[in-house]
């Protein structure tokens, strides 16, 4: 931690905060430095739209915003102390990065949610911890026994990460192998308890035995049918040289009109035609290397590696998920100016029926949110918006202001769609190629689905009108039934 101007202002802060002096005592100097770094980390990966959780990054940031809280309390801090010093980092570092100052409503409350969340778990275990430690001098071991670390994680929530800190602290350890046991055990328990899996994990497949050097050019942008020679075919098991009436398999081509399943846009549906053989395209996979693999079954005849065949994509089923998909774009924009710019993409799913749209945001929305957000979505759609892509540089796009999804990989050339000066986005999904072909948008439901993840679904067009012949239908029922 180096004595620059933004690092030493949060230090000052903490020193200010404790009571402490800076490098009278070499153990509170580690927790100064630990929370200035801390503090600092915690509040640009907020801003970025990570949120606290106990995996992936979200993971890595909880760790670091409970190892600044204890620190805290090792300094003596009284209270949530967090928020009120992440001001501090807004402050030194706004100028620079003005979005800090955009989300620090949002930063601080979700560091204080999670400070509170921790001092709840913290103040048993430590209790907890303090009593196992006294006995542990009493009978002159140095070593916690692996089924008591287990117990403060499993059943008090205390992380086994911050037993391990705390136990080195006072020369003692904990018993590793032990507790993976422990934990084994209960994963075991849960294994046999739960009765249908659903185990994500990357299993070998019959894809792998592809060659990698084999690829697929995607032309499904500007045309719906294009002819394309079958490189590969798979059944379900292994790889073959030809599928017959009533296989079930998957076709891979050196290129395609069919879109893949990705970036929670659902794979266009279709047929693939070679004489008098035909396929019909149930889902369509992006496989290692870009190759694309069309899932389906043969309805007629035989296909052999080597055809030539035309692949054909259902019009209508991309039409609808095309709508859809760019009503999100529309959706994710209305929302930033609804409820504020620390609004992220969180996931969504859009299909031919609906769409779904997950973003970070603490509080459900209220009823009078809800309509402005709809009302901003069907003012652009009616204004007839042209919906452009254009593949350009990265840091070209960047300086549009297009929005990035977080946490993904981009490469050196990205698709920006943009929707009028309304809406940028980097996208590689397929669109409408005006915002009126949307017809109009409904929100349908709005839920919270993890902490600080608010979900959206809605309809448009087709879906929508369904929705309210349903709808009008069950009003006449009831209207009947009451006369």
């Amino acid at each position: 931690v180096f004595d620059i101007d933004t690092m030493k202002a949060i230090r000052d802060k903490i020193c200010e905060m404790s009571g402490k002096k800076y490098e009278v005592d070499a153990m509170d100097d580690v927790s100064i430095r630990l929370i200035t770094d801390h503090i600092r980390s915690s509040t640009f990966l907020v801003s970025d739209g990570v949120m606290p959780s106990n995996e992936g990054r979200g993971y890595v940031l909880r760790r670091l915003i409970r190892r600044a809280a204890r620190h805290g309390k090792m300094l003596g801090i009284d209270g949530l102390f967090l928020a009120k010093l992440s001001e501090t980092v807004i402050n030194e570092s706004k100028d620079g990065y003005p979005e800090l100052e955009e989300k620090k409503d949002f930063i601080f409350k979700v560091l204080t949610q999670e400070e509170e969340k921790f001092n709840k778990t913290i103040d048993q275990g430590l209790a907890i911890l303090s009593d196992l430690m006294e006995e542990m001098k009493k009978n002159g071991t140095k070593e916690l026994s692996g089924a008591d670390t287990f117990k403060l994680y499993d059943t008090y929530g205390f992380p086994v990460d911050l037993t391990e800190e705390i136990l080195e602290e006072q020369g003692f350890s904990y018993n590793e192998d032990e507790f993976k046991a422990c934990m084994e055990e209960q994963r075991q328990k849960a294994r046999n308890a739960r009765k249908v899996t659903n185990y994500m994990g990357a299993d070998a497949t019959v894809y792998e035995q592809l060659d990698p050097a084999m690829t697929t050019k995607f032309v499904g942008y500007d045309e719906l049918t294009c002819e394309g020679e079958i490189t590969a075919m798979t059944t379900e098991t292994e790889v073959v040289s030809a599928l017959n009436k009533g296989d079930k398999g998957t076709i891979v081509a050196d290129q395609t009109a069919f879109y893949a399943t990705s970036g929670g846009q659902e794979a266009d549906k279709g047929v693939i035609i070679s004489g008098d053989a035909s396929f019909e395209v149930e889902d369509v996979i992006k496989l290692s290397g870009g190759k694309f693999g069309h899932v389906g079954h043969v309805v007629e005849g035989t296909f052999n590696v080597g055809d030539k065949a035309v692949f054909t994509v259902n019009e209508k089923n991309r039409a609808l998920g095309a709508k859809n998909h760019s009503a999100t774009h529309l959706l994710q924009k209305a929302l930033r100016e609804v409820l504020g710019t620390h609004v992220e993409q969180a996931g969504s799913f859009v299909n031919a029926d609906r769409l779904r749209f997950d973003f970070t945001h603490f509080s459900a929305l209220s009823k009078e949110e809800l309509k402005q957000v709809e009302n901003i979505v069907n003012e652009k759609i009616a204004e007839c918006l042209p919906v452009v892509a254009k593949n350009m540089p990265i840091e070209e796009a960047r300086k549009t202001g297009a929005q990035a999804l977080f946490g993904e990989k981009y490469g050196d050339v990205v698709r920006v769609v943009s929707m009028g000066d309304f809406s940028v986005e980097f996208c590689g999904g397929t669109h409408v190629s005006n915002t009126g072909v949307i017809s109009a948008l409904k929100i349908i439901s709005e839920t919270g689905v993890a902490a600080g993840v608010r979900r959206i679904e809605a309809l448009t067009s087709k879906g929508l009108l369904k929705y309210y012949d349903d709808m009008e239908k069950k009003l006449q029922e009831a209207a009947a039934l009451v006369k």
